[in-house]
């Protein structure tokens, strides 16, 4: 059974024999096709568990609904407005064994900085083809992949908030967790710089949220065909 993570617990933090930390990001590289090389050496060097989080302000009141697409815009209907992008990654156990049906869900901003939730800012100007929050079940691999919108940076009570996207992961044997997912890039590393919230998560764990954002044009990784200009994410989750 999961050891009861504490608010920031939940991270093994790796040192290379330089001494200098290994992270998901560096291994990720510089385009979405170095993935499935990041991935092959992350099963054969390590296993590292994802930092926990806490949920925050704006985890769904309404039922989570099981689905992929937060984006829309199929058979003639209308998508959510901002850019497109795919999220997608393997949930490992603390074995580094793929988890088939662990439940990963999320929840986000939308392209305007707004949360479907009534405490949120917003809350009355929300995106009619934007769909929140979903939820869906990994495969035998372990893989799991959304179709969204790039979230926007927020103000929450009074605080800035860099942008990102919210996860919880849920599976047979371990404690449920949430985590969250963050970008890399000139514009966010300086919301990040001014989110105090970013700021008491504990550094350097912390860096392995950062993901970087790339054009996603690799079919194999994605097991997609992605929309001509849409963006891709690779976010691995190690349970623990």
């Amino acid at each position: 059974m999961r050891k009861k993570a504490s608010l920031y617990n939940g991270q093994r933090v790796l040192i290379a024999p330089e001494g200098k930390q290994i992270t998901r990001r560096s291994l990720l590289g510089t385009s979405v096709g170095a993935a499935a090389l990041a991935d092959q050496a992350l099963a054969k060097t390590f296993c590292a568990s994802t930092l926990v989080t806490e949920p925050g302000p704006f985890f769904p009141v309404k039922n989570m609904n099981f689905a992929a697409d937060l984006a829309g815009g199929h058979n003639g209907g209308a998508q959510a407005s901002g850019k497109l992008l795919y999220v997608y990654g393997v949930v490992r156990d603390g074995q580094c064994q793929p988890v088939q049906g662990a439940r990963v869900a999320i929840w986000q901003a939308d392209a305007e900085g707004h949360y479907d939730h009534p405490r949120a800012e917003g809350h009355d100007d929300l995106d009619p083809n934007f769909q929140y929050f979903g939820e869906i079940e990994t495969s035998e691999t372990g893989f799991y992949r959304f179709r969204t919108i790039q979230p926007k940076s927020y103000v929450a009570f009074g605080l800035n908030r860099a942008a990102h996207i919210h996860f919880r992961i849920a599976a047979p044997g371990v404690e449920t967790m949430t985590t969250e997912m963050y970008f890399a890039g000139a514009e966010h590393d300086e919301r990040r710089m001014n989110d105090v919230v970013w700021s008491s998560r504990p550094a350097p764990a912390r860096e392995s949220l950062i993901v970087e954002s790339m054009l996603a044009v690799n079919k194999s990784d994605l097991g997609v065909e992605a929309e001509p200009g849409a963006l891709a994410c690779r976010f691995d989750i190690g349970l623990t």
